[in-house]
């Protein structure tokens, strides 16, 4: 009898983690496209687009970011595990060294994805946008707002080809790309 109770109390709590879990990562979602519909906004009224580019743009403009997006999901996953990390033997270190060496290798992977995504979208967004228009979606987002780096630190450099650290940030080829 206090077995079964037992069982009841862990899957009760199990069950609580699990919801809650979930809610974070609905909560997290709409975070994340409300950000998206901010800096979709932000990015409209900066490029002065007229309600006829404004239409066109605004969904090629969000399939890219969630595109972008979705590329960050397994190297934040790969971040916090390496965060919950303490101390280790040599061979765990060495063990980390050789999975640190893989990590960097699939960053540089995602880069590329990032590269071809953001050179896909260019011919999209072609149709829509002015040259000058598009640099404006390319920059990192500290140079398109007024180059406001100063009062961020270094957070303005992270929107280098598309984003990065947490939320979706503009795209950017970082000062670079062939158009």
């Amino acid at each position: 009898m206090k077995t079964h109770i037992r069982m009841i109390a862990v899957a009760a709590l199990l069950l609580g983690f699990l919801n809650n879990t979930n809610a974070q990562d609905n909560d997290r979602a709409a975070r994340r496209q409300e950000m998206q519909a901010r800096q979709t906004e932000r990015l409209i009224k900066d490029m002065k687009l007229s309600d006829e580019q404004k239409e066109k743009f605004t969904p090629i403009y969000e399939r890219y970011l969630n595109e972008l997006a979705a590329t960050r999901t397994q190297q934040n996953r790969d971040r916090q595990a390496e965060q919950n990390k303490k101390d280790m033997s040599d061979a765990e270190a060495t063990a980390k060294l050789n999975e640190q060496f893989a990590r960097q290798a699939e960053q540089i992977q995602q880069q590329q994805l990032r590269l071809d995504i953001q050179k896909k979208y260019l011919a999209e967004f072609s149709t829509v946008l002015t040259p000058q228009q598009l640099l404006k979606v390319y920059q990192p987002q500290g140079m398109a707002q007024g180059n406001r780096q100063g009062q961020q630190g270094n957070r303005g450099n992270r929107g280098n080809f598309g984003g990065g650290g947490g939320g979706p940030r503009g795209g950017g080829f970082g000062g670079g790309g062939d158009f």
